[in-house]
């Protein structure tokens, strides 16, 4: 499982997926919101 979030919900996520021992990777926006947020989608590529 590959994330984009907030590092809240990155975080949240993460205990989920340690939970059931699914891998899982979490990058973090560069501006935390609901709306009008972005991330930085070369660092995404390279997670890919």
């Amino acid at each position: 499982v590959v994330g984009v979030a907030c590092g809240m919900e990155l975080m949240l996520g993460y205990q989920v997926t340690r939970q059931f021992g699914i891998p899982a990777q979490g990058l973090p926006l560069l501006k935390n919101g609901c709306a009008n947020t972005w991330f930085d989608i070369k660092a995404l590529e390279k997670i890919l």
